[in-house]
């Protein structure tokens, strides 16, 4: 005589499924796909980083100087503030710079964003190279890739490790960028089109803010 509970039958059927071989199969069959899948999955990112990473574009940006001075540690700004790390003993420029650019050639169609960073070179007599990050700015593909800056601040202090800005004859402005692909490396660029300016022989004089 047949059972006829529904949950008995129900429990029959997935025990003859489970012990036949047809889960094995699906398996299988499920494992053969996901492994197929990841497969293609990695050749077309190979080919996507192949396509693009003997790419080496370069553009050349207009660089200038409007205004340029010296101060002697006084802080971040034209107040007369101190702030913390204030220390006489260290010479900060200010300047004021243009700059601009058509940034299209370094897009293609693997460019996720770039970063800019505007820095500064130069050489003092206690260090044979001094380095700064003075700007910068990310931009995503899809956004305007032209640059056209009047006047621009620096975002970051130029703040001298001692003496050596004054009357200093040759700090470099250089423009780097970062491409940053969707599949691929990294690469650091920097512009071989520079900019060069001199820093005046007197500290600017400052007038603390009234209270």
């Amino acid at each position: 005589m047949k059972s006829s509970n529904p949950l008995a039958s129900m429990e029959k059927a997935m025990n003859d499924f489970l012990t036949s071989g047809s889960l094995k199969a699906a398996l299988q069959r499920a494992n053969n796909i996901f492994s197929f899948g990841t497969k293609v999955l990695a050749g077309l990112a190979f080919v996507c980083f192949l396509s693009t990473t003997f790419i080496t574009n370069q553009v050349s940006p207009l660089i200038s100087t409007s205004k340029v001075y010296v101060v002697k540690g006084q802080g971040s700004g034209l107040t007369g503030d101190r702030d913390y790390y204030d220390n006489k003993a260290n010479d900060q420029g200010f300047i004021n710079f243009d700059l601009k650019a058509d940034l299209s050639p370094l897009f293609n169609w693997n460019v996720k964003a770039l970063y800019l960073y505007l820095t500064a070179e130069y050489i003092t007599e206690t260090n044979t190279l001094n380095e700064m990050v003075l700007w910068d700015k990310i931009i995503l593909n899809g956004e305007k890739m032209e640059l056209d800056l009047k006047a621009a601040k620096t975002k970051y202090y130029f703040r001298n490790d001692g003496k050596g800005l004054l009357n200093h004859q040759n700090v470099t402005l250089i423009l780097n960028w970062n491409v940053q692909p969707n599949m691929g490396d990294l690469k650091w660029v920097r512009s071989a089109k520079t900019h060069s300016f001199e820093f005046p022989g007197e500290y600017y004089s400052m007038k603390k803010r009234k209270n």
